[in-house]
């Protein structure tokens, strides 16, 4: 029975610590965050985190006739 107890709280304890981590505003768990990037000109980072839609289309029309790169992300 003691067994058991211990094992719950060290789950209890090690989830309470996942969850801590978690909420930082630099985590992720595969690959690193970029947040600031060194460079003489402007520049924005585009992404598109939906799916397709009937307006990918027209998205990607719109930044092929202005030559802006961006990230899509599927699902």
């Amino acid at each position: 029975m003691k067994k058991f107890i211990l094992c719950i709280i060290l789950l209890a304890g090690i989830a309470f610590l996942l969850f801590q981590v978690s909420k930082s505003r630099d985590f992720q768990f595969f690959g690193g965050i970029i947040n600031q990037a060194e460079k003489d000109e402007k520049v924005v980072a585009l992404t598109f985190d939906d799916a397709p839609s009937v307006n990918t289309d027209a998205i990607l029309s719109i930044l092929r006739e202005e030559d802006i790169k961006a990230t899509f992300y599927l699902n």
